[in-house]
């Protein structure tokens, strides 16, 4: 794998230079499917470690309520906090509204999908839109026309 790392490459100038390089392409998406179980593998073993540490701690906890580990390696400890949920946001909504208008917030964005149905686009990807007064320019919004091109390996 370090020497498809290390090597430079050039833009192929023939078909069989193309077929070369999508051939280190589907290598490197062979490494990274290895890399990526590999990560899973390594997640699943510190969440059973942690599982593990946890009973340990709660058991010492049960004998010493102020019990505290700390180490070179890491430290298990205990903090007390409240843990807020938020289970049916509209009716809660609605109660502060009546109560403690203040405390709800109006989020203003942008309705993407009916500004893109409602624009035109020039070709130079200036957005336009017909209005009552003509067209108007919208400002901080460009819609440039891309090509792209597709690979994929097998």
């Amino acid at each position: 794998m370090n020497e498809l790392i290390e090597q430079k490459y050039q833009v192929p100038a023939s078909e069989q230079q193309a077929i070369e390089l999508l051939s280190i392409l589907s290598e490197i998406k062979k490494y990274e499917k290895q890399i990526k179980e590999a990560q899973k593998l390594v997640k699943n073993k510190y969440k059973d470690v942690e599982k593990k540490l946890q009973v340990y701690y709660e058991s010492q906890l049960s004998l010493d309520e102020d019990y505290k580990l700390d180490c070179d390696f890491g430290k298990l400890s205990k903090s007390n906090r409240t843990k807020w949920k938020y289970e049916d946001e509209k009716s809660i909504i609605n109660q502060l509204e009546v109560l403690a208008p203040e405390l709800i917030r109006t989020k203003k964005e942008i309705d993407k999908n009916a500004l893109k149905k409602k624009v035109d686009v020039t070709d130079d990807g200036t957005v336009i839109m017909e209005t009552e007064n003509g067209i108007e320019i919208i400002d901080g919004v460009v819609a440039p026309k891309e090509e792209s091109i597709s690979i994929k390996t097998k």
